[in-house]
């Protein structure tokens, strides 16, 4: 009976050993072939201690060993844009990560050679070989960055352009509209049926084009 359950106890810890070599292999692929930059890093120090090929592509290392001798804010500029110094707030994003288990946010890095990129950041907290790390997934969001700023340089020429354009209009339907009025209340000479219902479509048109032109100014005060 003993024999029995040894052999149970033998074969459940194989499968489990297997699964583990699967589970593995399939981590390493990702982590491998992922676009995005995947590295670890380690407490006390915080000091990258991995990085796959597409972080070493990221930061213009040499090889993983030119790359796991730095830490976080050694590829970050002096400051981030709330004017923290980068180490003070790593360390800060790092704090939080490891409390709350994740912490997303964007940050200012800057690859080996001092060129500057956008890039949004996850921290994941996990166990590797029994010890608390941090997992950083990083993207590059330079390139959306530059896009996001074209379009609202484009929105706010458009935002312009209808105010101008619209306090253009509303010039000279102005006095139109007071000729009309004038006109319609015999403030220069009687009118006729016929004169007087042409002006009546005159000045129903006026206060239309006056509406429309106040609705142009409602959405470009909306927007801004």
């Amino acid at each position: 009976m003993r024999k029995k359950v040894e052999e149970k106890v033998e074969i459940l810890n194989k499968e489990l050993e297997k699964r583990v070599e699967v589970s593995e292999e399939k981590y390493k692929t990702l982590y491998e072939s992922s676009r995005d930059a995947i590295m670890i890093l380690e407490p006390p120090t915080w000091k990258f201690t991995a990085g796959n090929p597409a972080t070493i592509k990221m930061f213009g290392a040499r090889d993983e060993k030119e790359f796991t001798s730095l830490a976080p804010w050694d590829v970050s500029p002096e400051k981030q844009l709330d004017g923290k110094s980068s180490e003070i707030k790593a360390k800060e994003m790092i704090g939080i990560a490891m409390e709350r288990g994740s912490n997303f946010f964007e940050w200012k890095h800057m690859n080996i050679g001092g060129q500057e990129f956008f890039a949004t950041v996850l921290l994941t907290r996990m166990k590797l070989e029994g010890k608390d790390v941090l997992q950083a997934t990083v993207r590059d969001i330079t390139k959306e960055k530059e896009a996001f700023r074209e379009l609202k340089q484009l929105d706010d020429l458009k935002s312009k352009f209808l105010t101008i354009t619209s306090h253009e209009l509303k010039t000279p339907l102005t006095p139109a509209k007071i000729q009309t009025q004038m006109f319609l209340e015999g403030d220069l000479g009687e009118l006729n049926e016929k004169q007087k219902k042409g002006f009546e479509i005159i000045h129903r048109n006026i206060d239309r084009l006056n509406f429309l032109i106040e609705d142009i100014l409602e959405i470009s005060r909306v927007q801004a």
